[in-house]
């Protein structure tokens, strides 16, 4: 099962970057916590927890992030957000340079990947403010 999680991790950030966004960190971890993707675009500064699941018999991707796991990302999110915002703006790589952009808002977003058990992606679901 952790190669389908894997999987679904991969897949959310080519999902993000399809999108728009830009991937700044993944699998953040620090004591105590972990941010699966850090993404940011048009001034938000997305903090993404990744589910995958191959069926909803135990519930929705995102049901399963449930009030230990919420705060496990916050205490990761809290060290992110003093790494990441100095004077309010980010660095952002393009192709050759580096831009600092402002960012405008925080977001906890959740993105719920569905997999066939071959790892064959069903569908996603980007659930942007999911906590």
């Amino acid at each position: 099962m952790a190669d389908i999680g894997r999987l679904g991790e991969d897949k959310a950030a080519e999902y993000l970057v399809s999108q728009g966004y830009k991937i700044l960190a993944r699998n953040y971890r620090i004591r105590g916590g972990e941010v699966d993707i850090v993404a940011f675009r048009r001034g938000v500064l997305a903090f993404v927890e990744v589910k995958t699941r191959t069926g909803d018999a135990f519930g929705t991707p995102a049901q399963a992030v449930d009030e230990e796991k919420i705060k496990r990302f916050l205490k990761a999110r809290k060290d992110l957000t003093e790494h990441y915002l100095k004077n309010g703006k980010i660095p952002v790589k393009h192709k050759f340079f580096t831009f600092n952009r402002r960012v405008f808002s925080l977001r906890n977003d959740i993105v719920e990947v569905y997999a066939f058990k071959s790892g064959e992606i069903k569908s996603i679901n980007h659930i942007k403010e999911a906590f």
